[in-house]
């Protein structure tokens, strides 16, 4: 078991892709924290990795606001005592064509992809160095509209020395 020990957390891990990814790490042996916004298919979710034979629990948090998801994080080191891997896979795509999006979609679009992407990697990589971590790894998992965008906003935060002019000395890496 490639993950035996270890302890995940992640986001939009209540259904689609989240919930796959934290199923495949649960059955290699992570503990998963599960965090979404639905209380209830967030606790199936977990419900049904323990069922697989996985170890997960469920976390209500929306990822777009910061004191929820420091909470989150939080909870998961008082109950695991660390974090070995975040996946910031949560993220939102409104359907609608181009020309009737509002700037109210566009504002809840980077609240939830962008922010929803620093808000936790914020939360868990001083948490990652007080483990003796080097590298911080966030694997930023993410279909449609909002990838390359939040992919720019790590490049930017990772180019401009953030990490290095706090005192964590790593670097954050992002695929």
């Amino acid at each position: 078991m490639r993950f035996q020990g270890k302890v995940a957390i992640v986001t939009g891990g209540s259904r689609g892709m989240g919930w796959a990814i934290a199923h495949a790490l649960a059955m290699e042996g992570a503990t998963v924290a599960l965090i979404a916004r639905n209380t209830e298919t967030g606790n199936e979710a977990a419900a049904q990795i323990e069922a697989d034979g996985g170890k997960a629990f469920f976390l209500q948090a929306d990822v777009s606001k910061r004191d929820q998801v420091l909470r989150a994080v939080s909870e998961t080191i008082r109950r695991l005592g660390r974090v070995d891997i975040l996946v910031n896979n949560a993220g939102i795509h409104k359907r609608a064509p181009f020309d009737q999006e509002t700037r109210s979609d566009w504002l809840l679009l980077f609240e939830v992809n962008v922010l929803g992407t620093v808000f936790p990697s914020q939360a868990v990589v001083p948490h990652m160095v007080e483990q003796g971590r080097r590298t911080y790894r966030a694997h930023l998992i993410q279909g449609g509209c909002g990838r390359g965008a939040r992919s720019r906003c790590l490049q930017r935060i990772q180019g401009s020395g953030a990490l290095h002019d706090s005192g964590y000395g790593g670097g954050l890496g992002y695929s």
